[in-house]
């Protein structure tokens, strides 16, 4: 069956879905009835200004207003279920995105490249977000997350350089990787008090200030903090066992870290920070990663008799007054210390034994 909205009205629909909108009016109203928003149906309309949604549309299909770029609002009513991917790409008028609690899934690149939003509102209905959702929404400065959502996307919010601070509601348990790369003016981050798991990249380029992460985190990915150039305060959960690849690479203003007591490994690169001037390890340290201190301002290193392995270039360039070791050597990579540090390098004598376990046998 085919009939159109109302008489005259320039839209094409079958069986409740629009599958074409022949007019050039800079303001349109889908028809009452209209369950779907068929794929590009609305394409690369460049005289489309506005438009009202009603109440019976459930799905908006992939494309359907794709290069529309002089689209500046849509009026989004409760009963919308589904915005498919691609659907507003390229929208770069587009003002604002309000998503009803209806929202249960948005797609990949929904509404990347709306180069004009400034304000996005995220429903806790919405279960499902697609990866690069929000793609250098450049304008994007008010980010409201709805309590109910649970993971946000890789790339979500990649290259959202206006946006300068996040309220993560305690429903979020996953941040997916890049989620904020290079959101080069977010400097503020309220976490989750539920948060798990945090992607690689996350806040990678980021103007974050500081990184108080809540104990229920478990997971963090590389490169999670890389070039948080203005980081200067982080504190993990005391039971982190493992700080990632180059997880705070480049954090030139970090000058202090105090390692969580239950930490077993620091990875490849993760401290080489030109600004950092004091450590202390925790007593389960095991292992130190290549370069992970490599061209820091450490005075002081003082390891704990518990490492057993330091790999290549850990603690390079690094001009040390002292540098502590234990008398049980760990196993050392290449050039592990810089070449003028190696008079400061110190052994302390470690016991491995009970203070009685030599004593001679009573007479």
């Amino acid at each position: 069956m085919m009939f159109k909205g109302q008489a005259n009205s320039g839209f094409v629909i079958v069986r409740r879905v629009l599958i074409k909108c022949k007019t050039r009016a800079p303001t349109v109203s889908v028809p009452y009835g209209t369950v779907r928003i068929g794929s590009g149906s609305f394409k690369n309309n460049v005289d489309l200004v506005e438009i009202y949604l009603p109440s019976t549309v459930r799905s908006i299909d992939p494309r359907a207003f794709e290069g529309c770029v002089n689209l500046k609002r849509v009026h989004f009513v409760r009963g919308l279920v589904r915005i498919h991917e691609r659907a507003f790409y390229g929208c770069r008028s587009l003002q604002e995105v309000v998503l009803p609690d209806t929202v249960g899934a948005l797609g990949p690149y929904a509404f990347a490249f709306c180069l004009s939003v400034r304000r996005v509102t995220i429903p806790g209905s919405l279960r499902l977000m697609g990866e690069f959702a929000f793609l250098n929404n450049v304008s994007l400065i008010l980010l409201d997350i709805r309590d109910g959502v649970e993971t946000i996307s890789s790339s979500a919010f990649e290259g959202c350089v206006s946006l300068e601070s996040v309220t993560l509601p305690d429903s979020v348990t996953t941040l997916q990787s890049l989620c904020f790369l290079n959101a080069t003016a977010l400097k503020s981050v309220r976490f989750s008090k539920n948060l798990c798991s945090i992607g690689a990249c996350s806040f990678a380029y980021t103007a974050l200030e500081e990184a108080c992460l809540p104990e229920s985190v478990t997971e963090i990915g590389p490169d999670a903090f890389e070039h948080c150039v203005r980081l200067s305060a982080v504190t993990l959960p005391d039971k982190t066992k493992r700080i990632s690849f180059r997880c705070f690479f480049q954090c030139e203003n970090l000058s202090c870290f105090d390692c969580p007591p239950d930490l077993e490994e620091i990875a490849d690169e993760a401290f080489a920070c030109s600004g950092l001037v004091r450590v202390s390890f925790g007593e389960r340290l095991a292992r130190i990663g290549g370069g992970a201190f490599r061209k820091t301002r450490l005075k002081t290193l003082r390891l704990p008799p518990s490492v057993d392995a330091i790999r290549d270039r850990a603690i390079e360039d690094v001009k040390a007054d002292s540098i502590w070791l234990s008398a049980r050597l760990p196993r050392l990579g290449q050039n592990v210390f810089d070449r003028d540090a190696l008079d400061a390098v110190a052994y302390y004598q470690f016991n491995p034994y009970p203070d009685d376990a030599f004593l001679p046998p009573s007479q």
